[in-house]
């Protein structure tokens, strides 16, 4: 089946505006990549993402537009598309999230410095927080109710409860 050189045109149009796109994307994506802290495992998860992402598209508008079947020119076009934005608009955006990053990161560091102290003090709170509770999570399931009542439990070392503790439970009772 022959198709008119005109309707040829306008889908190579269509495909060097989906290689711009996709240029648009991959840019996205890299500029994520700049603000991940941990570069090893999250970068190939925002290539792989990219990859998929462009994969599906370009599957989608080769059905869409050449009937499934592969047609070279529109390859082309598709790369065509990708490389105009990457070297143009592309290299400007690159230029401007360099900048900014590196603008931006002594800042972050500074501003990390400055909280580690008081990072510091909170963990400390909570891992001496976290020792306390786990002297009062003793298991006391297995006990009888009468000996919780008496204070005869391992959680007061065995001894009976002092008289501070039965008034202030009979004043909570009555």
């Amino acid at each position: 089946m022959e198709v008119p050189f005109s309707l040829q045109a306008v889908q190579l149009l269509k495909a060097v505006g989906l290689g711009v796109l996709l240029g648009a994307l991959y840019s996205a994506v890299s500029i994520l990549r700049l603000f991940v802290r941990r570069r090893g495992l999250m970068a190939v998860f925002l290539d792989f993402l990219f990859m998929a992402a462009a994969g599906l598209l370009v599957i989608l508008f080769l059905v869409r537009h050449s009937d499934g079947q592969l047609r070279l020119f529109l390859l082309f076009g598709l790369a065509a598309g990708f490389l105009l934005f990457y070297y143009t608009a592309g290299a400007l955006l690159r230029i401007v999230t360099r900048r900014l990053s590196s603008w931006l990161t002594p800042k972050i560091r500074a501003w990390r410095q400055k909280n580690a102290a008081r990072r510091k003090k909170v963990r400390q709170k909570i891992k001496k927080g976290a020792k306390l509770s786990n002297n009062l999570l003793k298991d006391t399931g297995h006990m009888l109710y009468n000996q919780l009542k008496q204070g005869k439990s391992s959680l007061f070392g065995g001894r009976k409860r002092g008289k501070a503790y039965e008034q202030t439970a009979k004043e909570k009772n009555e």
